[in-house]
């Protein structure tokens, strides 16, 4: 991540809109990659990871690693395992802002930026690809152009594009429980299980 605080030409970035790919560089001028832009937000470029500076973002770059995001929790975890996982953990696979946890037959994806949310309908068709009998869909949006963190939940939009209930039930070895897909947000991802 690159703060507001960190850059020297903040100025220049003014009028961007947030989503936009910019070239990262330091100081001295040395090309350190790219990056995702919000202006408005404290963390002002979300760093796109393997990637050098002038590199295009595609669609089908993107959708690569979504599948190599999947693959690897499939290889590493078995499939029955893979069932119950964050499948995509945000920068760590190269897609900043964007998590993706699976339950089984249902998922829930959470957008942490603005500018993750235009990759929506690209990750809902990924994670239907993956999961094949996809039951249960639950999107998170960002939706506070700060992308601050501090309004229990309220910054999001939420919706529960398919299905029809917001639990989802857990099947784990010889454990049965449910969990609350929108209760996430503000239960710290526990998904109200803390009782």
């Amino acid at each position: 991540w690159i703060y507001d605080d960190e850059v020297k030409n903040i100025a220049d970035l003014n009028g961007m809109a947030a989503g936009t790919v910019i070239d990262v560089v330091n100081p001295e001028g040395d090309a350190m990659g790219i990056g995702v832009l919000n202006r408005q937000a404290s963390i002002l470029i979300r760093r796109l990871a393997w990637l050098q500076s002038g590199s295009e973002v595609t669609q089908e770059m993107l959708r690569s690693r979504l599948r190599s995001a999947f693959a690897r929790r499939d290889s590493l975890l078995g499939p029955a395992e893979a069932a119950y996982c964050r499948a995509v953990n945000g920068e760590q696979d190269g897609l900043p802002g964007i998590i993706v946890d699976r339950f089984g037959n249902a998922a829930v994806v959470i957008f942490e930026s603005v500018g993750s949310v235009k990759l929506e309908y690209l990750v809902q068709e990924e994670v239907t690809r993956w999961i094949g009998k996809l039951q249960q869909l639950t999107i998170h949006r960002m939706s506070s152009k700060k992308e601050k963190w501090a309004q229990d939940g309220s910054e999001f939009t939420t919706s529960i594009t398919r299905g029809d209930s917001q639990r989802v039930k857990i099947l784990e070895h010889e454990c049965s429980f449910e969990i609350d897909v929108l209760q996430g947000l503000t239960g710290h991802w526990n998904y109200g299980l803390e009782s």
